[in-house]
């Protein structure tokens, strides 16, 4: 019986030349150790492949930011973009950092926030937009756990990260694509049957 028992885990990089057109890709393949519960006098393992990584050319992490993302906004998004295939956490802090520039600028930041926690904690209170606080805090807590803790928190895995992408999509969707669609169908309108809710 195995009494004591500590896990390795192991690195191999190797290049592969395309013979078309010559250029290579970096692989990495992950292996890790496991006891053989069966074999108690010899005490041997078996080792566990992961699935290889490419590093090299970088994959972009799907989907691409939302057409309407403010600029700064999206230059973050697509870092996260690039560094989500070999990091998840970081790419979940990246998020999370995105999410604070949104709503510290157009249209939330009305009075403007000094904390994302005060930035979301104003939009829950916004009528229009209390269906995006869920998706909002989702993004604030994962990207905290990523970021902000002493240890990078290595359980944030791909999936995670894949709904913090879809989530800052719908936000700027929601928040600011949708007014947009919305006033420029209502400035197409004859202006002899446009409301004037003022003089109401």
């Amino acid at each position: 019986m195995f009494t004591e028992y500590k896990s390795l885990e192991w690195h191999e990089v190797s290049a592969i030349s395309c013979r078309s057109c010559n250029r290579e890709t970096l692989l990495r393949r992950t292996y890790s150790s496991v006891p053989d519960m069966e074999d108690q006098t010899n005490h041997t393992c078996t080792w566990n492949v992961v699935e290889p990584l490419q590093m090299y050319p970088v994959l972009l992490r799907e989907p691409k930011p939302h057409a309407e993302m403010p600029r700064k906004v999206a230059a973050i998004f697509n870092q996260a973009r690039h560094v989500a295939p070999v990091s998840p956490p970081a790419a979940a802090a990246l998020l999370r950092a995105g999410l604070e520039v949104l709503l510290k600028g157009d249209p939330f930041n009305e009075p403007p926030k000094d904390t994302l926690f005060k930035c979301v904690e104003s939009v829950a209170e916004r009528t229009e937009l209390r269906d995006l606080w869920q998706g909002m805090e989702v993004v604030r807590i994962v990207g905290n756990e990523a970021a902000h803790t002493a240890v990078l928190d290595l359980t944030i895995d791909s999936e995670d990260v894949d709904v913090l992408f879809l989530f800052l999509n719908e936000i700027v969707e929601r928040s600011i694509a949708g007014p947009n669609k919305r006033l420029a169908f209502f400035d197409q309108l004859p202006e002899n049957k446009k409301r004037d809710l003022s003089s109401d």
